[in-house]
């Protein structure tokens, strides 16, 4: 009898085959599997340990996946069944490890809490597990790609409640000062987040003022407050690029990361300037793409944007001058046959 009672009880425990819960486990892990084999997935083994690495440090991580995807914007998203998708672009927006640790505290502490599951049910009410996970949405031939982008869109909609966000606070403060990060990192990070994100992670002045309190009752640390991180390198020029082919205005996201003084970061400043085209802008963006020319790092799409600049200004001579600076810098540059066309029409 008692063998039948615990059976009983464990099968009511389960979710059954038709209900929600059951549906949305069922379409979590086709996401999943959907993310594991995407063209969107970034299969570098040196970014991947490195971003799971922090995870590992800041809690035991046995459960948890670890996904970098290749996508432009700020964004960590903790999937219900432990998950974790880490855009690409939220790598070249952190100055520090310190951030980007913080950064996935906050979401683990989501997790941790249960408001992803909370959250995605909230979905389910409203939008069906469909809509929620947009599983149906790419229509691009390689699977994945567009579900960030959806799941972005959908987060904006159903961000989490204020207390799931001062819990979430206070967990994840506590987690990564506790694996040896900079708790002042917290509220530097805030400070500096996109409008998007800040539209599905509220940071008004009360919130960054209650953070701020709560560092300043930690100790505080140096371990990996400075550091840049140090996978990035070889990705700079491509998220970058992505940064600047979306349909938004990017002259906030460049003018923070121009501080760095790296080259690609200031020509993507000046380039952010060229394409937001408003008045005084050209004179901006000119001066960046110098600047990005005067770096030690000078990049080879500084001349390009100079001379689209100049192009756009009717001065013939100077796009002449920049494009073939371009070439000899960049001979086996993707957009070689556009240039040579431009070229054979100045």
């Amino acid at each position: 009898m008692l063998t039948l009672l615990l059976m009983a009880g464990a099968a009511r425990a389960q979710p059954q085959a038709d209900s929600d819960e059951a549906g949305l486990a069922m379409q979590v892990a086709k996401a999943e599997d959907d993310i594991r084999n995407s063209a969107a997935l970034v299969r570098d083994p040196a970014l991947n340990d490195y971003v799971k690495s922090i995870v590992c440090r800041l809690t035991l991580c046995a459960a948890l996946r670890v996904y970098v995807v290749e996508a432009p914007g700020l964004n960590v998203l903790a999937l219900p069944n432990g998950a974790l998708l880490v855009w690409t672009g939220t790598l070249l927006r952190m100055d520090n490890e310190a951030e980007l640790a913080h950064l996935l505290a906050h979401e683990l502490a989501h997790y941790q809490h249960k408001h992803s599951l909370d959250q995605y049910h909230r979905m389910l009410d409203t939008s069906g597990v469909v809509a929620l996970l947009g599983v149906a949405a790419s229509g691009v031939g390689i699977g994945f790609v567009s579900t960030p982008a959806s799941m972005a869109a959908l987060g904006a909609s159903y961000s989490h409640s204020q207390s799931q966000e001062r819990e979430a606070d206070k967990t994840g403060l506590e987690m990564a000062a506790a694996a040896g990060y900079d708790p002042a990192a917290a509220p530097a990070l805030w400070r500096a987040a996109d409008a998007d994100f800040l539209k599905r992670h509220p940071s008004g002045e009360e919130r960054l003022a209650a953070l701020q309190e709560l560092v300043q009752q930690m100790p505080a640390r140096t371990w990996n407050s400075s550091a840049a991180l140090p996978v990035t390198a070889p990705y700079l020029e491509r998220w970058i690029g992505e940064e600047l082919r979306r349909d938004t205005d990017t002259v906030a996201l460049f003018t923070h990361l121009a501080v760095s003084g790296r080259g690609l970061c200031r020509y993507g400043l000046g380039e952010a300037y060229r394409k937001r085209g408003l008045a005084g802008d050209a004179a901006l963006a000119a001066s960046w793409f110098r600047a990005a020319l005067a770096a030690p790092d000078a990049p080879p799409l500084a001349w390009r944007g100079l001379g689209l600049l100049a192009m756009q200004n009717g001065d013939k001579p100077a796009a002449r001058a920049a494009f073939a600076q371009y070439r000899v810098m960049a001979p086996d540059a993707d957009d070689r046959a556009m240039i040579d066309y431009y070229l054979a029409q100045l």
